[in-house]
Formats: structure tokens, sequence, C-alpha cells
């Protein structure tokens, strides 16, 4: 490529090397390049600057530094031509030229893009140290380290900083940068060969090429990047210098050597560090000149480079880089580290370039290992020497010993411990922080390194290491080891092992500065790397406990913030390792905020091995005081239980469980119940734990966990949803595992909560609940010798079998079987205990207590009547009495008890000292006396009722209350055990124990039932009662047991038992009453009673309000006058008007009897007004199923109140009112026809309304209306009729009537003129009509109607031959319901009903009648297609086609409300608005009709196209004054409805030729010119005139309009309000008739003359596609006359279309545009536009590229027909290869058409040269030879003469 024309990207260049040859050249990398770089542009460009790249000239005898040497100073040349320098005044010789020193004081020049290198310029390239950073420098910014600019690295900070970012990644060998490795090979070489100089370009090869496009990676250099493939050894370059002189350039250190040691500082090999005796003498490399042992000096070789010709003595590095030729050698830089050697910037450089090396071997080990002779140690040294005055070279000096670190032999020589602490030293007063990294890198290789060197049996400095978290274990890829500390001297190689030591592995002290280094912010990479060492000290007891009281924790808990996952989890691990060795630096922990740290963590979800630490750390924290803290840490607990619940048997969910086990464990009780209902609001945790009882490992923490929770009762239904009820049956069923637990479990669960005793029962849990139950007492081990014993514990101290299995052992000795036999018989005592509990939760169901009876004939019941022996302990019999109590509700079970024994064991039972004991065997009596009587026999025949009533003096409250239970039962209907508990004394401490018990209803229930029971049996126990105060305190008690208008909770729950207590004190007080003398009544009236008992009554409860009834009707009969009125005011007569409305006979009697007694007051009447009682009496004697007896008191007491009350008129009036209509609906049943007249009259009246019908019908009154209508008497059917029509009115209503039979008798009414003789007036036709007509109204009416055979007739009959206009209106509207069926409308069709619907639209009928026959005919038009030409035939009386009378409606102005009585309907609109809705219904008619092929010829015949054309102008008239004149937005609407329907029906009539002629001829298209609203022009037209004539009467006014001379309407002074969305419809509609005018030529003429083109050609810019293709589309078929092209051309349409085709996308727009623009370019000024707007281009990428091959048809259509000239088709061949184009094109065509033209395309290319020439070498000549068999001739001829091109 010439360079000449070339672009580089920057920072490329173009410089010459040495040889004067051009390369390309990176400044900022360094790269260099022989090909240009990626992102190189080719194109003219002058020639840029060449810059000689500097070429390093040090020491170079005709450079400026030669020219200036010190007086004293010569230069000269060896026998090998190397250059050196003579000092005459000191008498030595140097190798470096003496300026040197002063030069790396000067910056280096760097050339630029301005500044041109000669040859001749040097540069130097070496500087002084760079100064270190302040202190408060971040470490990223890299500043301390060297530069490296002038040793061929990149040049400036950012890439150095860049390189030493990834240092870290790099030196854990993270080899990222695979893509790369030969450019950073080939930049480590030449940055290797060149340390003391610039980067020089290589003379005598080229740069080794990349694998990316052969040129070097635009990548910085990255100072620790690893390659994958080996370095590639270059020898340094000699090259001459430009002016053709012999001079070499000098050398790198590294290719001298150094001065002899002749000091002989060094006094141990070099190697292997054994000291150098009068034996073991030291002998020097000749390469490198540093000193080695015999054994390390063996290999002998030639070294010429320094003119040692024969072999001499060498080391084993010197001998492999030597014999591989490579001149290269580190080990000669080691000697400038010496402390002998003072010059810095000699040891800097010398640095640098054993920094190179390692770089460049980075990935080679054994080369670093074996160029670093001796190992890090004089590193090392140098470090500890000079750290505090050369922070650059120490820096560098400590990166390579970090980098060179993971080699152990470099490593190894610093493995002591001394150098340990120095190590330490450094790291601690280094205010650099690389220093630090690095430092801390090495520190932990050597810590690494020490403890793989343990040897193996060595006592370990950890007292317990297994004591270490078994989370490090698994975590760590190794086994953590124990360390001891080795110390490796200069005199010995020799490890020693350190003995068992209290001490830390280093001093106090030095832990103390190191961990204080940590407590700096910003310091991230230092903190990793510090804490990977504190990884390695911690695994060592004595120092981490040294760590610890160092404030290790108090520095590292804070650290957890880190945001640097590295960090976290070394923090993590050394929290867990101090908790292990001391769980109480979990308390320092969280004091620190430790907890708030690890829940931060917890809610990030970093990995599973972090949720495990931090879990494992939370469990340690909560086993200390602090667990509740945790608990009550926001949102803690929810980080905690939400994400661990995918994975169950996960680590991290057992440690889960751990900490939930230990924070419900330290839970007061108090907070419990808490804790359990947060920790339950998670139901994924819930299901995860119940999930884990099949995890044998998990299972134990899972069971444990469920026992606190199961104990929560908003739990229970969560678990059981959950299915937890199955797992704990399973280990119930595994012999293998104790199912206590699951046992306890499932008690918990099923206590008070029947839904999960059900599903206990439902899975089978009961047999096994059984099986432990009934299970024998296991077998105990007998004693026997200790030779044969076995133990029944297993490996894991568990039971090896079910206690209650009754295996038998193998015996163990004495002591062992004793105890074993102990903790096994206690053992299955608990779980029978615990299962007998559950059995107790599960016996409140029915289904259970069946199932339990029917188990094993009754086993389970003898068993628990067998665990009630006296013989048993306490707790067993409490448990099995409850369970037993529970169980005896079935009779079964309860005989089977007494059978048992069970009857005999409770009655020893109440002997019992226990208190519980006594309670369930009292509860148990109970039940036992519940099922028979012969069980209360037996319990009567012995002492227990004797003990029981003992009981009611026992000062247990309990206790008394069970005895009262039990002697409830024993005593009812029982006299016998009545009367024996009377000489017990029972009945005088019950009326004792009254007043005790008032507040316990339950307990006073069943007092109240015993001494009820007493009161009914003799009048000796009611003397006893009348003798004590009993009758007052329930009086007393009924006052305070009143309900509460706002009960609480407790009164709530206690309703039913204060209910019953009532009930049974006015029971109690109605016997007492009964039969006694008027004396006592007196004193019980005197008492309160009356007041007591008022309330009673508005208890919805029946037995009481019986009971109170009939207590107060007997105090009724001795009331006085005054006592009636204070029964009235105490509001009695509200209790007594509800009591009304009861259903109980008894009830309503009682009541009608206290009311007759009342009514005699006279202010009764008033009351019982107030309160509706008169109502409800009303009801009760006009109701069929009211009883005789109760009917015949309401009858009295209304006779009653109409003679006493004071409202006798009032009461009358509401009598009648309220049961008038049921009476009044009776009547029409009635014999008397009159009667029955008048009440129909009646509901006539009533029907007005909704409420009167909804009451009439309520009541039954429809049936019997319909029946009337069937009556034999005319007059009663007419006034029926009258009524239904009514009714009908309401749409529920109409199904109700047609279900009745309604239609047949409506039927019958039209069609029989009887009934129009009525006597009352009644048309009874009209009516009928009328009823039917609403009855349509409704859809399942409508169907019922329309399936009738004779009403549809009868209607068509009336609409013919009737002249009353009444009968033509309701027969129109009746059809329009009717006709929407296919069926009718056919029916109606074929009867003649257009006949008589057409002429009904003139304007001799009212506007209603109108408007119903167009909604008729339109339905009809719509439903039934055949109806359409009926209409369109049909003739009115002057033989007119009853179109053109539609017509006429539509152009004549509106009508005056036409005058007839049917007018005083509210119904009827005002005629503007009816005028609007009929001619929106006939247009919606022509609209329809326009449709049919006829439509044409009878608009033709009447000629009415004119007509039509008038109804644009006349619609919009009435739309300009109606919008002018109101604001109401309908009016509008409905005006633009009609224009639309108007287009809409011109666009129907313009498919016919000779319809749209007429339509031209009338003129109009310049009518439609107004209706349109074309998108508004970007500038203003030159011919206003023109513009003026064509504004829309739609369109935004967008400059004032002048009047127009033409002789059309002026439609601009329309202002016609519209939508866009109906601007749209209308363009759409105009679009489309234009379009559609544009088929012929007198359209296209019509159009032009119309000035409609340039409206068409403002729509090309719309946004509608669907306007666009309408108007490219017309504008194509405008284009083929060639007056229409020029005045396209003339209005800016050609541009339009263009740019149109520029952006268009859809495939629909790209072919309108294709379509006009071939028909318009046929005018030369078009194909001009064409070609100067680069439309080909688009043609070619557009229209031959896109899949679409009509698109692409009519492209080539257009170059075929257009550009088929010289000089386009050179353009189209060479700038867009056309011919590539077009066989792509015929390869895929499948369209012979486009074949077609392609090949005609290509025929026709054939003549232009370099058509043809491309024609010939990319023609598809198999697809040519393939189109000679078509049968296609043109196709055949054009594929010969392509193929002939070749030939």
């Amino acid at each position: 490529m010439n360079n000449n024309n070339i672009k580089l990207p920057p920072p490329w260049q173009i410089i010459n090397d040495g040889m004067g040859r051009q390369i390309y050249y990176n400044s900022m990398t360094n790269q260099q390049s022989y090909t240009p770089p990626p992102g190189t542009i080719s194109q003219p460009q002058t020639q840029p600057q060449q810059i000689q790249f500097p070429i390093s000239n040090l020491g170079t005898p005709n450079s400026s530094i030669s020219k200036s040497l010190p007086d004293g100073w010569e230069e000269s040349t060896d026998s090998q031509g190397r250059v050196y320098y003579i000092d005459h005044v000191n008498k030595k010789t140097s190798w470096i030229h003496p300026s040197f020193t002063h030069q790396l004081q000067q910056p280096p020049a760097v050339p630029t893009a301005t500044t041109k290198v000669t040859p001749i310029q040097s540069v130097p390239t070496v500087s002084k140290p760079i100064s270190s950073p302040s202190p408060s420098s971040s470490y990223q910014d890299n500043a301390f380290y060297p530069s490296f600019s002038e040793y061929g690295y990149a040049p400036n900070s950012s890439i150095n900083s860049n390189s030493n970012s990834n240092n870290n990644n790099n030196n854990n060998n993270n080899n990222n940068n695979n893509n790369n490795n030969n450019n950073n090979n080939n930049n480590n070489n030449n940055n290797s060969s060149s340390a003391t100089t610039t980067t020089h370009i290589p003379t005598q090869s080229k740069p080794i090429p990349n694998n990316n496009n052969n040129s070097y990676d635009d990548s910085s250099y990255k100072s620790r990047n690893v390659a994958s493939s080996p370095p590639v050894k270059t020898s340094v370059s000699t090259s001459t210098s430009p002016q053709g002189s012999g001079s070499k350039i000098n050398v790198l250190l590294s290719h001298i050597s150094p001065l002899w040691d002749l000091e002989k500082i060094v006094p141990s090999c070099s190697n292997c560090y054994s000291p150098f005796t009068v034996i073991k003498r030291r002998h020097h490399c000749r390469c490198c000149y540093r000193e080695f042992c015999d054994a390390c000096s063996t290999k002998r070789i030639k070294i010429p480079q320094f003119n040692y010709n024969d072999p001499v003595r060498v080391c084993e590095y010197c001998y492999s880089h030597t014999s591989s030729n490579e001149k290269t050698c580190i080990s000669r830089l080691v000697p400038y580290l010496f402390e002998n050697y003072k010059n810095a910037t000699q040891q800097y450089q010398a640095l640098l370039e054993i920094y190179d090396y390692v770089l460049t071997y980075q990935n080679y080990p054994t080369s670093i290992e074996s160029a670093i002779v001796g190992g890090l140690k004089p590193f090392l040294e140098y470090v500890v020497r000079d750290q505090s005055d050369k922070s650059e070279t120490v820096a560098l000096c400590c990166q390579i010993m970090a980098f060179t670190s993971k080699f152990e032999k470099v490593l190894k020589p610093i493995t002591d411990k001394e150098s340990l602490i120095s190590l330490f030293d450094i790291l601690y007063t280094s205010k650099n922080q690389s220093v630090q990294v690095d430092c801390a890198k090495v520190i932990k290789e050597i810590l690494v390194y020490n403890s793989k060197k343990t040897p193996v049996g060595t006592v370990a400095s950890v007292s317990n290491p297994s004591s270490l978290p078994s989370i490090l274990n698994n975590n760590n890829n190794t086994t953590t080891t124990t360390t001891t500390t080795t110390t490796t001297t200069a005199t010995t190689t020799a490890t020693t092992t350190a003995t068992p030591s209290t001490d830390p592995m280093i001093p106090t002290s030095t832990l103390q500065q190191f961990i204080s280094t940590l407590d700096v912010k910003n310091k991230e990479d230092y903190q990793l790397e510090a804490l990977k060492i504190l990884k390695r000290l911690v695994q060592d007891e004595n120092t981490a406990i040294a760590m610890v009281g160092a404030g290790a924790i108090d520095i590292v808990t804070p650290m957890l913030s880190s945001s640097k996952q590295g960090i976290l989890r070394r923090v993590l691990k050394l929290l867990l390792t101090f908790i292990e060795y001391d769980p109480k630096n979990s308390d320092k922990i969280f004091n620190l905020g430790g907890a708030l740290y690890l829940g931060e963590l917890l809610f990030k979800q970093i990995s599973p091995n972090y949720n495990i630490y931090i879990l494992t750390i939370l469990n340690e924290i909560s086993q200390t005081k602090n667990a509740s803290n945790i608990t009550n840490m926001d949102g803690l607990l929810d980080s905690l239980l939400e994400p661990f619940n995918n994975n169950p048997n996960s680590k991290e969910f057992k440690e889960l469980l751990l900490l939930v086990n230990n924070l419900l464990a330290a839970t007061t009780v108090s907070n419990s119940q808490s804790l359990i209902n947060r920790i339950c609001a998670h139901e994924g945790f819930l299901g995860a734990l119940i999930s884990t009882m099949s995890i044998a490992a998990i299972e134990p923490i899972s069971t444990k966990t469920l026992l606190y929770l199961s104990q929560g009762e908003k739990v229970k239904e969560k678990l059981r949803d959950l299915g937890i009820i199955d797992p704990l049956l399973s280990v119930i069923c595994d012999k293998s595992k104790n199912p206590l637990n699951a046992l306890t479990i499932l008690t918990n669960l099923a206590k008070n909560n029947e839904a999960i005793c059900k599903n206990i029962f439902e899975v089978g849990g009961l047999p096994l609940v059984m099986d432990i139950v009934t299970a024998p007492t296991p077998k105990l081990t007998p004693s026997v010798s200790a030779a044969g014993s076995t133990s029944i514990l297993s490996s894991n101290g568990k039971l090896s079998s079910v206690p209650y299995s009754g295996d038998v052992v193998a015996p163990t000795s004495n002591n062992t079987a004793t105890e074993e036999n102990d903790k096994k018989l206690s053992d299955f005592k608990a779980t029978q205990y615990q299962s007998v509990l559950l059995l107790s939760m599960l016996s409140r169901s029915k289904d259970i207590v069946r199932e339990f009876v029917n188990f094993e004939n009754g086993n389970g019941v003898k068993t628990l009547v067998g665990l009630m022996n006296p013989t048993c302990e306490d707790q067993m019999k409490v448990a099995a009495s409850e369970c037993l109590c529970n169980f005896c509700d079935d009779e079964t079970c309860a005989i089977l008890v007494i059978s048992e024994g069970g009857l005999t064991y409770a009655q020893a039972l109440l002997s019992s000292n226990q208190t519980h004991i006594k309670a369930n065997t009292l509860k148990l009596i109970q039940k036992l006396a519940t099922h028979s009587p012969d069980i209360k026999l037996a319990i009567s025949e012995g002492t227990s009722i004797q003990k029981m009533v003992e009981m009611l003096t026992n000062s247990n409250p309990e206790l008394k209350k069970c005895a009262i239970f039990s002697l409830s039962e024993l005593c009812r209907e029982n006299n016998s055990n009545r009367d024996l508990a009377y000489k017990c004394g029972c009945l005088q401490l019950l009326v004792n124990s009254f007043n005790v018990y008032t507040n316990d209803t339950k307990t006073l229930v069943c007092l109240l039932e015993i001494i009820s029971g007493y009161v009914q049996q003799s009048d000796q126990y009611r003397n006893v009662i009348l003798g004590t105060d009993l009758v007052q305190s329930i009086i007393e008690y009924l006052f305070s047991s009143v309900p509460s208008q706002n009960p609480t909770q407790s009164e709530s729950t206690n309703s039913s038992f204060i209910i019953q207590s009532q009930l049974y004190s006015v029971l109690i007080l109605s016997v007492l009453i009964k039969d006694t003398s008027s004396d006592l009544i007196r004193k019980v009236i005197d008492s309160g009673i009356i007041l007591s008992l008022i309330p009673m009554l508005a208890i919805k409860n029946s037995y009481l309000q019986e009971y109170t009834l009939a207590t107060l009707k007997m105090v009724s009969k001795s009331t006085t006058p005054e006592l009636r009125d204070t029964m009235i005011s105490s509001g009695i007569l509200v209790c007594l008007s509800d009591l009304l409305f009861s259903k109980n006979e008894s009830i309503l009697t009682n009541t009608l009897h206290i009311l007759i007694e009342l009514s005699k007051s006279q202010d009764c009447g008033g009351y019982l007004l107030s309160t509706n009682a008169i109502t409800q009496v009303s009801e009760l004697v006009i109701s069929q199923t009211t009883p005789q007896q109760v009917k015949s008191l309401a009858i009295q007491l209304i006779s009653t109140l109409l003679e006493t009350s004071s409202n006798t008129s009032n009461i009358w009036e509401t009598f009648t009112s309220k049961s008038g209509i049921p009476g009044i609906i009776s009547l029409l049943s009635s014999d008397n026809p009159s009667l029955a007249i008048n009440a129909a009259n009646a509901l006539s009246s009533i029907v007005v309304d909704g409420p009167g019908r909804a009451r009439v019908v309520e009541n039954g009154g429809l049936p019997l209306l319909l029946q009337a209508m069937s009556s034999s008497n005319v007059n009663i059917a007419c006034a029926a009729l009258v009524t239904v029509l009514g009714l009908s009115l309401e749409d529920e209503l109409c199904e109700m009537i047609v279900n009745l039979g309604g239609l047949k008798t409506l039927d019958l009414m039209i069609s029989d003129n009887g009934y129009m003789s009525n006597s009352i007036n009644i048309d009874t036709k009209l009516y009928a009509c009328e009823t039917i007509f609403n009855l349509g109204s409704n859809n399942q009416c409508r169907t019922r109607i329309c399936e009738d055979d004779q009403i549809i007739p009868q209607i068509i009959f009336i609409l013919l031959l009737s002249t009353n206009p009444n009968y033509h209106s309701v027969a129109c509207k009746t059809l329009a319901l009717l006709v929407t069926n296919a069926g009718v409308a056919k029916q109606v069709v074929e009867l003649g009903g257009v006949i008589g619907l057409g002429p009904l639209l003139s304007n001799k009928t009212d506007e209603i009648t109108r408007i119903s026959a167009s909604v008729a005919l339109t339905n009809l038009a719509k439903y039934y297609n055949p109806s359409r030409v009926e209409i369109l035939t049909t003739v009115n009386e002057s033989n007119e086609p009853c179109l053109l009378e539609y017509i006429k409606i539509l152009s004549n102005k509106p009508l005056p409300q036409f005058n007839t009585e049917n007018n005083k309907d509210s119904n009827i609109i005002d005629s503007s608005t009816s005028d609007i809705r009929l001619k929106l219904q006939i247009l919606e008619l022509l609209e329809l009709l326009s449709n049919e092929p006829q439509f044409s010829e009878v608009i033709e015949k009447i000629n009415g196209v004119p007509s039509i054309i008038s109804l644009l102008s006349t619609h919009l008239s009435s739309s300009s004054s109606s919008s002018s004149s109101s604001t109401d937005k309908n009016d509008d609407k409905q005006s633009n409805i009609l224009l639309f329907k108007t287009l809409s029906i011109i666009t129907n009539l313009s498919f016919n030729l000779s319809t749209r002629n007429a339509l031209l001829n009338n003129g109009f298209l310049k009518q439609l010119a107004g209706l349109m609203t074309p998108p508004p022009e970007t500038l203003i037209s030159i011919d206003d005139n023109i513009s003026n004539s064509l504004s829309s009467l739609l369109d935004i006014q967008e400059k004032p309009s002048t009047p127009s001379t033409t002789t059309v309407t002026d439609f601009t002074k329309f202002n016609i309000t519209t939508t866009d969305e109906e601007k749209e419809d209308i363009n759409k509609l105009a679009l489309h008739l234009i379009y559609t005018f544009s088929l012929s030529e007198d359209g296209k003429h019509t159009i032009r003359n119309s000035k409609l083109i340039n409206i068409v050609v403002r729509f090309i810019d719309s946004k509608v596609e669907e306007q666009v293709c309408f108007a490219l589309r017309t504008i194509a078929l405008l284009g083929l006359s060639s007056l229409n092209r020029l005045e396209i051309l003339n209005i800016g349409g050609m541009d339009k279309v263009l740019n149109q085709f520029s952006k268009a996308k859809t495939p629909n727009v790209i072919l309108c545009c294709l379509v006009a623009i071939y028909n318009l370019v046929f005018l030369e000024q078009n194909l001009s536009s064409f070609i100067q707007k680069d439309c080909i281009k688009h043609l070619v990428n557009v229209g031959l590229m896109y899949p679409n091959e009509t698109i692409q048809q009519y492209a080539i259509l257009i170059i075929n027909r257009h550009l088929n000239s010289s000089k386009y088709v050179e353009e189209l061949v060479t700038k867009f290869d056309i011919i590539t184009h077009l066989v792509n094109i015929l390869s895929n065509a499948s369209s012979e058409s486009l074949i077609l033209h392609v090949l005609k395309t290509l025929t026709d290319f054939i003549p232009f040269d370099s058509a043809r020439t491309s024609i010939s070498s990319r023609i598809p000549v198999q697809i040519l030879k393939t189109l000679q068999n078509v049968s296609n001739p043109s196709l055949r001829e054009y594929s010969e003469k392509l193929l002939g091109i070749n030939l």
C-alpha cells in the first residue's frame, strides 16, 4: 500500500528505522509493525512527517556524549570491538561512559508528531529514580512505581497504572490475556534487550508477527501479564549508526560483568549459602563473577564474549544460558545490590533488568529459579539496608521479591524466622503501600512454605487441632495442618523442628504492629494480603490467642463491611477460628456490631460458603446472652429465613436450624409466641423445615425446631397445609427412631385444633397411636455376667429399638442391665403417656371416636381403662381419664368402659387426693350417665352421688363445678337420683350456690337445670324453693342478665349459656306461679317480675319467648289499668309487635292474648300504629296460612282497638291500605262482573309506576290478570288488558306474561273484532299491539313472538289495510324490533311488509312513524339481503320509486313537527333531533342498498346523482349553521356521520362506470376538494389563487382565503368541527374516490382541472401509511398523462415522491413509490430530478435488495426503461455493481415475469463494455441453460443471448 494515501488512527505514526525502512510506530504502547494497524483508511493524503525513532547511542564514538569526555578520560576499543573508557587520572578503565550518571538526571526526550528526529540525534534513556509519592496518595495511583518510559515500556503514567493495577491477578497466574500473548512476548523481548536505551528498531529481522492481522496488539504493556507461549530469545542488536560508522551501541548491565569481589565480602556460597572455609574455598564464576563453592561451580564452558576462548569455571545458571548463546545474565546483576556497591543508578537499572526478565519468563519457573542464583536473600538484605533513602528502588525490589516468592527455590533462603521478622518490620515501617503489599505477599509465601515443610510426626503447637471449625476444612482444598517454626540459617540448610512452646510464631510486639496496619481505610489490596497472613498465623493456637490480645477482633470485625469478597471470606474464617479457640470471643464480635454486619452480608446472598460462615458465627453468638438481641434486630430474622429454603439438604439450612433453635430456646415465655409468629410468617422456611424430616442428618434438629414451633396457635394450620403430618407419622413408624418427639409435636398441633385431628385420622395416624398405647410392657433384660453382654444403645448413643416394641435384648452386666431396664421402662412410659395425650386430643372428633372403639374389638378402650387402675401413676390416670371422657361421647364406648370395670375405677378414683383425677372422673361419670338409664341406675346404686354432693362443699371451685355438671346429668329425667341427691342435702346447697355462679353461666345452667327438675317433680320441692329467696334471686338475675347493646367478646362467647340460664330461670318462675294464689302473684308482681321478663321477649329463642309469654299471660289477667299503662310505657308493645311475625302458633296466641288485654287501654292503639303492629295483624287476617285461632284473635284485637282506641280512623286507614292490594287482587276472580271490573280499573291506576307494578306482582296479581284477560266477559278482559299493558313496561315482567300464556290472548284480541265492541271505550287492537311491542323489547320474549305464526301476519295486515296513523306507528316500531330475526324478516318481505313500510316515509306521516319505518327497512336490508331489491323497486301511490322519496327527505330542510295526537307523548323528541335521526337512518339504509348493483341503475333512472351530490352541500350547510349556533358536540358528531355516510354511498356508486361519469359531469370532484384535510404545506405556494381554491373544509386555515371565481359552492365558509380520527376517515374515502376516478381518462382530466393534483401530492407527506399509498397510486395513474406529469413536476410532486421513496420502510410504500417513479420519469425533467437526488443508489440498495419480487420487478423496470443508456449504465455497473444484484435476483427469483425482466435488462446491458465484462464473469450459466428448456420463447431468447457472451 502506498503510505502517501493512508490515514493512520491515533497515536500511530510512520517512522524510519536505522536502515531507512518505514515502519508503523505506536508512541503510546511502543508497538511496531511493518503492516498498517487496524483502522487505517486508504485515501489521498499528504506525505506524513517521518519521525526517526530514537536510537540509543550510549557509548557510541560519534555521539555527542563521546565528544564531551571529561578531562583525563580517553575512549578506546578492545580486540572484540567493544568500546571502553580509560581514566588516566585514577588509573582505571570503565565500560560506562563517564557522563552517563549526569545524563540520568535529564528527562527523556519523547518523539512527537511535530518533531522530526534525525539519525544523528540521541536521547538519553535512563533517568534518576522517581521520587516517592506522599503518604496520602492512593495505591491505585501507582505513582511510586518507576517510570518505564526510558526503558522501552509504556511512556505515560496511565498505562503504567493500568499495568500495575493487574499485578495481583497476574501474581495468581490468572492467564486471562491469551489473545495477546505473542504481542506481550515481543514487547518483553524488546524491553529485555534494551533496558538502558529507548526501544530500538531491530535491523536484522522483522518484528515477530502477531496472531491478529500480523500486527502488534494495541494494548498497553501489562507489567505482570502471563504469557502462554515461551518467550523469544533475541540477541542484542548491533546496528551501525546511520552515518555508516563501524562503532557498536552499548549493551545492558546484564551483558557485562561487574567487578571482582576483591574484598571478599560474601562470606558464603551464593547458591547454597555454605560458608567459605579454609577447606571449602571460594571460586568465581567467569560469567557472572559471583562467588560459589566448588560443588556449585563444576561446569566449564567457553565465554568468547569476555575473551575466554577456553572452557572456564561457571555456575549452573551461567552454563545454561551461555550454552543457549544468550548473552543476558541475570546473575551478574545481583552484586549491584551488595552493600559495597554504592551506585544507586546502576542498582536501579539492575533491578529494572531483573524485573523485565522475571516478567518475560514468568511462566517458566525453572528459568527464573536458575537465573536468580541464591534466591531472594540479597534482595531482602538490600531492602533492609536501604529502605529509608531509596523508596523507588526499594519498591521495585519488593515487587521482584513478591513476584518470585511463589518459586520455592528462590524463596527458601529467606524462610527463617529472622527474615520473617525483618519483613514484618519493613511492612510496618514503610509508608509505601506497594512495599507493604509486596512484603505481605512474601510473608504469606514464607508461612505457606514453612507449613508444607513441617516434618511428619512433629508435635504441633495447636493444642486441639480437631477443634478447628469443620467448615474451614470443608471449604479449603487442603487439610489444615499444624505448623511449627522452621529456622534456616546461613550456615546450614537442615530444618530444625521447633519443640512445643506457648510462645506465638512471631513476637507479640511484632504481631501488634502488624495488626495495627490493618486499621486504615482505602487499603483493600493490602488488607487482603494481610488477611492471608492472618489466616496462616491463626492456625497456631498460641498465635491466635496473642492476636486476640493484640486487638485482632476489634480491627477485623468492622472489615465485614468491605465490598471485596476475598476480604469478607478471610474475615469470616478468622472470626470463626477465634470463636472456636474461645467462645467468649463471640461476645466481642457482637459488641462490635458483628451481628449487624453479618445480617447485611446475609441479605446480599454472596455465596453458599459465605452463608455457612455467617450462620455459624451467628449460632455462636446466639448461644450467649446476646441471643435476644439478635431476635430483636430489625429485618435480621426475615433475611435469615428467606434465602435458604430451596435447598433444605444444604449445610446452610442446617446451620439456620441450629440458629433458630438457639433463638427459640433463649426466648422468654412472654416473647416466645411473638417469635414463633414471626418465624411462621415465612411459609417457605416451614416447607423446607418439614422436608428435612426425611433427611437423617438434619432430622433431630428439625424435630427440635418443630417442638418449639408447634406450641404457637397461629402456626398449626400452616404446618398442616404444608404436610407435616405425614413426615411425623413416618418417624413414628420407623422402628429405628424414638417417636417421643414426633408424638409431642402431634400433640401440640392437635391441641384445640379439630382440623388437624381429622387430618391425622385421615392419613392413618390413629392406628399408629393405638399400636403404641396398646403395646405391652417391654420385657426387661435379666442380669447376667458381662461375658455375653450386649448393648441396646447404638453407636450414636440412641436406642437401637423402640421402647414399646417388646423385643428381648441380650443380657448385660448387672449394673448395665439395671440401667438399661430403667431407661427402657422410662422411655416406654413416656412414649405411652405422650400417645395417650395425643389420643385425648384426637378423641374430640366423632369419626375418630368411632374408629377407636372398633379398634381390635375395643382393645384400645380396654387399655385406657386399665390405665385408670389406682395402681398406675397419677399423670397416666389423668391422661387416661381425660381421654375416656372424650371417647365416652360414643354410647358403645361408654358401655365398653362399664363392662371393663371403668365405672368401678371411676368411683374408686372419686376418693383420690388429686384434684385433676377427681375432676376428670366426674366428667367421665357425666359422660357415662348420658347414654342410658341403666348407667344412671348403676351409678345410683353406689356412693357416687353422695360423694358428688359432698364435693359441692369442697373448697376447690373447679371440683365443685365438675360435681354440678355430673349431678345435672345424673338427675336429668331421673327422679330417683334426684331424690337421692335431695336426701344428701343437694337442693339446699344448690339454692345457696345460685348467687355464686351468676357470672359462670355454664355452671349456672347446670345448677338451674337441677332446680327446674325439682320444681317440676313435686309440690314438696316447690314449697321448699318458695320458702327460700330463690325467686327474688332469679328475678334479680334476669335484670342483670339483659344483654348489652355492645357486648364484649366474653359476653358474645357465653351468649348461648346466658340464654339457657334465662330459659331455666323463666321456666322455674312459670312453674312456681302456675295455679298459685293471687296473693303470690301480687307479691311476684310487686317484686318487679314484669320488668324483668319484658327484656326476655327480645331474645331470639322460641322456648324462652314461649315460657316468658306464658308467665306474662298469667300475670296480665290480674293487672289493673295502672299496671297496664305501666307495661305499655315500659316498651312491651315493641316486643309484642315483633313477636307477631313468629311462626310459632303458641307464641302468636299468647301474644295476641296479652295484646287484647292491653288494648283495653286507650293509648294502646297509638303505640301499635307506631310499631306497625296493625300492619302485621292485617297480614294475619288475610293470610291463607294463618291458623283459624290466630286469625280469630287478630280480628278480635282489631275489633277491640276500633272500639276502645282514640285513633280509630288511622287504624282503619292503615288496615285497609296495607291489606288492600291482595284484597283487590282476590276480587278479580269474583263472580260479580262489576266488582271484577272495578278491581281491574283500580289495579290499572296502581301499575302506572314501578313500585305499584311490583306490589301487584308480588301479591300474585299477574296470573289473575291474565286469567281475567281470557274471560268471556269482554269488558273484564279489556279492563285487565289495560293493567297488563302497564305491567309489560317492566322488562322483568315480560317473560312472566309470555310464560303464563299472554301471547295467545293478545293474538286473539287483535284478530277478534268482538273485543272492539266493549262498553269501557278501550281500543283493544291498539292496546294489544302496544303490549306486544313492549314484550318484544325483551330478548327472550322477542324470540317467542317470532316463533308465533299468527302475530306477524296480523301486524302486517294492520299495516297494509288500516288507515289509522296510530296503527301504522305501533306496527312500524313493532316490526322494527322483530325483523332483526332473519326468519321474521323473510316472512315480512313475503307478506308485503316492504310495500307497506316504504310509502310511510312520505311527508304525510308523523316523524316518529317515519323513523320507525326507516328503522324497520334498515333492519330488513341488514338481516335479509333479498329485501334490498324489494326496497329498491318499491313505488309509492304516485307510482314513483320510494328511493326518490328517501333522497328528497335527505335534501329537504328539517320539517315542522307533525301534529297528531300521538305527539303528545312525552317520549317524542323535538323536530330537529328527529330530523337528524331520520336522515341518519335513511343514510344507513341507502348505504346498505348501495352495495347492490341495481342501486346504480335506480339512481340513474331517477337521475339521482345531482341530488346525492347536493347532499354534500346540504349537509355542510346544516352542519355550519348548527356549529355556529350550538355548542353541542353530539350535533357535530351526527353531522359528521351524515357526511361520512354520504361519501360512503358515493364511493359505492363510483364503482359503476356510467355513474362515475355522471358524478364527474356534475362537478363532484370540485366539491370533494373541500372535504379533504391534507397535511399542511411547509412552504407557501407561489400561486395563491390555486392554494386558496384548494383550501380544505376540515383543514386548519393556514392563510386568509380569497373569493373564488368558480361557480362551485364556497366550502371554505363552513366551519365543521371534526376530530382527527373523523378527518382521517374522510380523507381515506376522498382519496379512494380520487383514485377510482383516475382509472379513466376523463377522470384524469377532471382531476387536473379540479386542481386536485396538488391536494393528492400533499397527502404523500401524510403520517398515515394508507393515505400515502392511495396518494402514490393516484399519482402513478395520473402520471400516465404527459400533462399531468408536467403538472406534478411544477407543484413539487416529483420531489415529494422521491423524498418519500428515500425514507420508505414498508413494502407497500416502497412499491407505490416505484410505480409512481416509473410513470413520472417519462418526463425528462423528472428523470433529471431523480438523478440529481442520487436516487439511483436508493433504487439499487432498496429496490433490488428488498426481499419482495414485485418491488424488485418495478425497480428493474425503471432501470431497463429509463436508465438504459451509457451514462447511467457505466455508473450502475462500476459504482453500484448492478450486475451482481441482477444475478442474485435471477438466482432466487420464482416469478417468471421477474426472470424475464432481469434477462431483458442483462441483455440490454451487453452493448456496454463494462457491463458486458461484468456479465460474462458473473452470469449463472447453469440457470441460463436450464431456461433453454422452458416454454416461454422470450426467456429462451434472452438466455441464449447471454450464453453467447462467453462464446
